[in-house]
């Protein structure tokens, strides 16, 4: 039975250890990597942490000594040379020989720290580019009220627009916001939006994936062009046609090449 529950604490990644109202270790169970049970017994927690941990660990303990309440704190460890982070758990344990001890576990939460930094960074992201999306959008807004004459004339064009950027973000969001193909672009930006005279636009070039701020302008621009073609230009007849070309120039050595 014994062997089965140290098993078990193992299997957890827990630490598990009892110290008494002075706060020496009595017996430790599961260490971490790279330590043994006898490196703690008989020890206070001022033997073996870093002054930074214990100043976190201690006051907890002694509160919990005090108040008779669990405690729960987070702390750093140093193993194999780096920090890692422990949730510590703590409850008495009772009266030994007249004396409060307190029974501790010691949790390994790394991964948690790991992905909490991460959702912090993809906040962070997030509000950046929520921040250069809405500027956009207010351009976007400010150019079509001062080129529109009507209510109705803006609502159109703004709605267009719109959906120009949208459709530009699901590309970028299908990227991982890597990037998005030229190829891409047209197909979504004209294509799409020329509907049955799409069979007119030819378009080629070399293999150019452009950066997402890049390609938001790029999006935009293919949708005006297109608009103004299906309007005004060689989409606007049965048999005009349009001809799309891009590619790369090498510029200077070693600098990068020119869209």
């Amino acid at each position: 039975m014994l062997d089965d529950v140290s098993a078990a604490v193992c299997l957890s990644g827990a630490m598990l250890y009892h110290q008494d109202s002075d706060l020496k270790y009595i017996w430790v169970n599961n260490p971490p990597k790279g330590y043994e049970a006898a490196q703690f017994v008989g020890h206070g927690d001022e033997d073996i942490f870093s002054t930074e941990t214990v100043n976190i660990i201690v006051p907890a303990k002694r509160k919990a000594l005090e108040s008779g309440e669990p405690q729960t704190v987070e702390f750093q460890m140093l193993i194999a040379g780096k920090l890692k982070w422990f949730e510590l758990r703590i409850a008495p344990s009772g009266a030994n020989k007249g004396k409060r001890g307190l029974l501790c576990a010691a949790i390994d939460i790394g991964e948690r720290k790991q992905t909490e930094y991460h959702m912090r960074v993809l906040l962070l992201e997030l509000a950046h580019r929520s921040k250069n999306l809405l500027a956009v959008i207010q351009g976007i807004a400010n150019r079509t009220g001062q080129t529109s004459s009507t209510i109705d004339e803006f609502n159109q064009r703004f709605s267009g627009r719109l959906m120009s950027l949208s459709r530009a973000h699901d590309i970028l969001t299908d990227e991982n916001w890597r990037g998005a193909a030229m190829g891409e672009l047209i197909r979504t930006q004209v294509l799409l939006f020329a509907g049955k005279a799409a069979e007119r636009v030819h378009y080629k070039g070399d293999h150019v994936s452009l950066r997402p701020s890049a390609a938001q302008h790029v999006a935009l621009a293919l949708y005006e062009l297109t608009a103004n073609a299906l309007k005004f230009g060689a989409l606007s007849a049965d048999t005009g046609r349009v001809e799309i070309s891009w590619s790369l120039v090498e510029k200077a050595a070693k600098a990068d090449s020119q869209f």
